[in-house]
């Protein structure tokens, strides 16, 4: 991916110098369409292109560029808490603009320091984390999943990018919307709690409180507005809203999984997101279904599993990696 990208930003670089050839910017439209965010990123360089070039009608294009790409350094990470650029050619738009106003004040002399960059930072959750945003907002991460947010918000909106399973609770700013992106999907606040997963290809969103804006990336069109109780998942490139009958949604932050005449069914499937396993059990036990009616509150997987043997009649075996119960 960075490559990638590294590869766009030269392309960039020689439609700026206008030296862009037709399959450069076919590359350059494919990339363009790829993703929403692709061309927001790819107007505000050139605006500030633009800018530069009516300020300094005599700057030297070519050294300008140079001097802007050897800033742009896109380096992997790998340490919790570590700062990063997280979108090289975000990264590549904030040094351009830095660069401009450096102009501007040598222009202008002015004596004065250009603004920083805003610095972005990973964390790799190896427990579960609470991060308190400079907005005011807090994001319960999930032990395992990875945020990239930045020290302090910019001008437009305050966006994150989630792999795993977070919970936002969000402040809510209507001249500055709350942004969520994973690997397929765009969620946006409109004044929102709400569960986020990114988890094997498939995104999901629970609402909590308030109002979320749900779609995938590659097609805005493909969207729905959430409320509270309902759930929104992106599958295979569509989206599907319905009533969410998930009441163990944050039992990974609460430790606690309760259910009440509740389908074997759904309790194996509350488990296996819990304990992060597989787990099988029939729907019946004879001409029966079978409901389970129990609490668990931090305990360890062995002691549910006798409990249910307890309750269900079923015996449970592991077969490989999979838990599965039967008669």
């Amino acid at each position: 991916m960075e490559g990638k990208e590294k590869h766009i930003e030269h392309i960039i670089a020689r439609k700026l110098k206008e030296e862009a050839s037709a399959e450069d910017l076919q590359t350059l439209e494919d990339w363009l369409k790829d993703d929403i965010f692709h061309k927001e990123d790819h107007d505000a360089l050139l605006q500030v292109w633009s800018d530069s070039s009516k300020l300094f009608h005599q700057f030297d294009t070519e050294a300008g560029w140079q001097k802007v790409a050897r800033q742009i350094q896109v380096g992997a990470v790998s340490n919790r808490g570590r700062v990063i650029s997280m979108f090289p050619l975000q990264k590549a738009i904030a040094v351009a603009a830095v660069f401009l106003l450096t102009l501007t004040v040598v222009f202008l002399s002015i004596d004065q320091k250009s603004p920083p960059e805003i610095a972005w930072k990973e964390l790799k959750a190896d427990k579960n984390e609470i991060i308190a945003l400079a907005d005011g907002s807090t994001i319960y991460l999930r032990k395992g999943s990875v945020l990239n947010y930045p020290d302090n918000f910019g001008s437009k909106e305050r966006r994150v990018n989630l792999t795993g399973e977070a919970f936002f609770e969000i402040r809510h700013d209507d001249s500055k919307p709350f942004v969520v992106i994973t690997s397929e999907a765009v969620i946006k606040d409109l004044g929102t709690a709400f569960l986020v997963r990114d988890v094997d290809s498939i995104q999901e969103v629970l609402v909590t409180e308030g109002k979320v804006h749900f779609s995938s990336r590659k097609d805005l069109l493909k969207e729905a507005i959430l409320l509270p109780g309902e759930k929104g998942v992106l599958m295979a490139g569509h989206v599907y809203k319905s009533f969410s009958v998930e009441k163990n949604y944050l039992a990974w932050r609460t430790h606690k999984l309760s259910f009440k005449n509740a389908p074997i069914q759904q309790v194996v499937k509350d488990l296996s997101q819990y304990y992060r396993i597989a787990i099988e059990a029939p729907t019946k036990r004879g001409d029966k279904i079978i409901l389970i009616t129990a609490e668990f509150e931090k305990q360890t997987l062995e002691k549910v599993f006798e409990e249910l043997e307890l309750t269900t009649g079923l015996t449970v075996k592991k077969e490989g990696a999979v838990y599965r119960f039967s008669e």
